[in-house]
């Protein structure tokens, strides 16, 4: 090989290696700056607030932009909203007006405010703590974490009223550099239904009906007294849920003093049975095809025993 040739080799080999350490450098200096997001992360998630100014140690704030136009949704509210002004401008509320910390001029925030007729008593700290308790959590966090965390005093509720605007409110501070977004606040969530309602049942009560199988009540029904009134029966069996929705019968009606046994469980039969003759006209699950009849129950099987009632 010619020491030419040699030696353009040798060069080629140093400057690929220089590229790829310089390419080397280049990556760990993003990851270690924070600056590397992943492609699956939305684009409006990829905005630092306007005026935040980061520390180097800490991995920047990223927030969701306000959207071009606010609409209100059926969870929001149609009275209050909410602002958070942009980090570094240190907003506080003194003597019921907004002011600047660090010297920010607030005269846009003010003619909007003073155009939708809202004074400075509609506006409150959303977060009713004392600022250097949530500014001494956010640097214990940002701490922890090692991500710049929002400076929680720098959201506000703002009562607007039955006849204002809400939407043209949000969007005109929105339009302020000084201002990171404003939304309509989301209304409580409803508690939960811990008995949710119950469906109707009765259209697959086939044995009510005229058809095959069926015995024909729906035919008498208008026949005085075939709904059991005046009437009584004992269910010989087991397996009983006398508080059952569609049932709500006294636990008088045991003709047992002693407690129910089941000696073949679930609790089902039993209740199954007395609601194909007693369950309620209640609008929810089944109707029975005599409701207003007087049930009772009887044990054939003593408590814990394998001895029958007949055998006694």
């Amino acid at each position: 090989m010619s020491a030419y040739v040699h030696g353009q080799k040798n060069q080629m080999q140093f400057t690929l290696v220089s590229w790829a350490g310089l390419l080397f450098a280049t990556i760990a200096l993003a990851l270690a700056s924070g600056a590397v997001y992943s492609a699956s992360t939305p684009p409006d998630l990829l905005s630092a607030s306007p005026l935040s100014t980061p520390g180097h140690s800490l991995r920047p704030r990223v927030f969701r932009t306000p959207p071009p136009r606010t609409v209100i949704k059926p969870w929001q509210s149609s009275e209050r909203i909410i602002i958070k002004f942009a980090e570094g401008s240190e907003v506080r509320l003194r003597n019921g007006h907004l002011v600047s910390l660090t010297g920010h001029d607030l005269k846009s925030v003010n003619q909007v405010f003073a155009h939708a007729n809202i004074r400075g008593s509609a506006i409150r700290p959303l977060i009713d703590r004392p600022e250097g308790l949530l500014a001494s959590e956010k640097a214990a966090g940002e701490k922890r974490s090692g991500k710049q965390l929002a400076d929680l005093s720098l959201y506000y509720l703002l009562e607007t009223g039955l006849k204002q605007n809400p939407e043209q409110i949000c969007d005109a501070l929105n339009a302020l550099d000084l201002v990171e977004s404003a939304f309509p606040q989301d209304l409580p969530a409803p508690p939960p239904a811990n008995n949710p309602d119950t469906p109707d049942f009765t259209d697959l009560q086939g044995y009510k009906q005229q058809l095959a199988g069926g015995i024909g009540v729906d035919i008498v029904a208008s026949v005085p007294g075939v709904d059991g009134t005046s009437m009584s029966f004992a269910d010989i069996e087991y397996d009983w849920v006398l508080d059952h929705e569609d049932l709500l019968l006294p636990e008088s009606i045991n003709t047992d003093p002693e407690t129910i046994f089941n000696p073949y469980p679930p609790a089902n039969h039993g209740t199954a049975v007395l609601s194909v003759l007693v369950a309620k006209d209640n609008g929810c699950g089944i109707t029975g095809i005599v409701p207003a009849a007087n049930a009772r129950v009887f044990q054939p099987q003593l408590t814990n025993s394998n001895t029958t009632r007949a055998e006694l």
